[in-house]
Parts: structure tokens; sequence; C-alpha cells
């Protein structure tokens, strides 16, 4: 008989041979345990074990002849990429070995990968056929932004100072980005026409807002601004072909009594502009003024 005791003697753990022969084991420090990854004919012990010797992590090829293992540095976590066969490892990970980042062929064969400096993401834009990264990343490399063609050779983009975000207006083909943009670029404000073709915006001094009371068809701004073009207080005819306003002097606030058709202005404003007192039935017997 050939046995492994515990140290007390009290238990036998064995791993035996089938004809009991030779006794094969991978034991903890204790001996408690039999930890054992066998080959079919129970001859051979093919182990990766933990620094405790408590838990094995084994990848094995398909006639359990040979581990591949991409172990981490504590060896707690294998992190496979492998081919379809078992027998290659293919990774791309990061520097404390912990993660694997991989952006693969159809066929498992190649790693195409746009990491961080830091090596811990991947961020890629790949082509149908997986041949190709096309990116427009950040200066620090976090963040892809990227505006494609439709056949995704090509990246169209308006991007900020920093490179941070991308502000586009496409047309309608992917083909011409047309935007307009605040000074620092952080923002696109763009009233387009209906074939996306020109930009019609009546913007700010500082660029920072658009403004736009605009024709049906888009083609013309009609608009009467303030001093400072932060407001636009417009009383449009209902074909919005013409603006009719009475305004204050400085520019802030439309006092209007308008016709139903919204043809004409009728006031009779106070000295201090605040008061509209219109000709109307009842403006003349209250006030008697433009009766």
């Amino acid at each position: 008989m050939h046995c492994d005791r515990d140290k007390d003697l009290s238990t036998v753990h064995c791993d035996r041979d089938k004809d009991l022969s030779t006794v094969h084991c991978d034991r903890d420090k204790d001996l408690s345990t039999v930890h054992c990854d066998r080959d079919k004919d129970l001859s051979t012990v093919h182990c990766d074990r933990d620094k405790d010797l408590s838990t094995v992590h084994c990848d094995r090829d398909k006639d359990l002849s040979t581990v591949h293992c991409d172990r981490d540095k504590d060896l707690s976590t294998v992190h496979y990429d492998r081919d379809k066969d078992l027998s290659t490892v293919h990774c791309d990970r990061d520097k404390d070995l912990s993660t694997v980042h991989c952006d693969r062929d159809k066929d498992l064969s190649t790693v195409h990968c746009d990491r961080d400096k830091d090596l811990s993401t991947v961020h890629c834009d790949r082509d149908k056929d997986l041949s190709t990264v096309h990116c427009d990343r950040d200066k620090d490399l976090s963040t892809v932004h990227c505006d494609r063609d439709k056949d995704l050779s090509t990246v169209h983009c308006d991007r900020d100072k920093d490179l941070s975000t991308v502000h586009c207006d496409r047309d309608k083909d992917l083909s011409t980005v047309h935007c307009d943009r605040d000074k620092d670029l952080s923002t696109v404000h763009c009233d387009r026409d209906k074939d996306l073709s020109t930009v019609h915006c009546d913007r700010d001094k500082d660029l920072s807002t658009v403004h736009c009371d605009r024709d049906k068809d888009l083609s013309t701004v009609h608009c009467d601004r303030d001093k400072d073009l932060s407001t636009v207080h417009c009383d449009r005819d209902k074909d919005l072909s013409t603006v009719h306003c009475d305004r204050e002097e400085d520019l802030s606030t439309v006092h209007c009594d308008r016709d139903k058709d919204l043809s004409t202005v009728h006031c009779d404003r106070d000295k201090d502009l605040s008061t509209v007192h219109c000709d109307r039935e009842e403006c003349c017997k209250v006030f008697q003024v433009g009766c």
C-alpha cells in the first residue's frame, strides 16, 4: 500500500493510479486537500496553482497535455483571449496584468487596439472587416469622437479646441460639415435650410446664442433685435414676411395693438412709452384719445 497520510496519521488522502501502485498528489501546505488536474491516464498532474496552493487556475489543451495561462501578478485570475484551437493566447493586457482589452479579428489571429496611455481602455472605431481602426481621439487618448462616413472610411469632425467634443451638423450624404460655431468652439448654433446646404443665423455679438425668426421656406431671417442683440421682439404678419412693431426707446419691450389680420398697428403711446392707449371704442370712451 502506498498512502499519503495527514501529519497525525488520521486520514489518508490519495489520488492513486488505477493499479493503486503510485500516488500522484498536489497537496495543500497543511496536507488537508488534494488539488489535481490529471491527465486522462492519471499519470501526470498539470497545475497552475495560487501562491497559497489553494486554487488551481488552468486553461488546458484539449488533450490535457499543456497549460496555457496568462495570470495576474498575484496568480489569482486567468485572463484569456484564446485561439479557437486553444493553442495560443492573444492578449493586450493592462500594466498590472489585471484586465485584457482586445479587439480581435474574426479569425481571432490579430489584436487591433487603440489603447489609452495607461492601457486601461480600448477605444476603437473599426472598419466592417475589422482590419483598420479609424479614430479621432482626445488629447489624453481617453475618448473617441467620430462622425464616420457610411462606409466607415473617413472621419469628418468639427472638434473643440481641447478636442473633447465633436459638434457636427452633417449633410445628408455625410460628406460635409456645416457649422456656425461659438468663438470658443464649444457650441454649434445652426439654423439650417431644409436641404442642409446653408446656415442662416442671426447671432449675438458674443456668438453664444442664435435668435432667429425664419420664413416658412427657411430662406430669410426677419428679426427686430434689442441693441445688445440678446432678445428678438417680433410681431410678424401671418405670411411671416413683415415685422410690425412699436418699440420702446431702449428697445426692451414691444407694445403693439394689432388689427385682426395683423396688417396694421394702431397705437397712441404715453410719453414714458409704458402704456398703450389705442383707437378702439372702449379707449375712446375712457381715455378720449385718437377718437
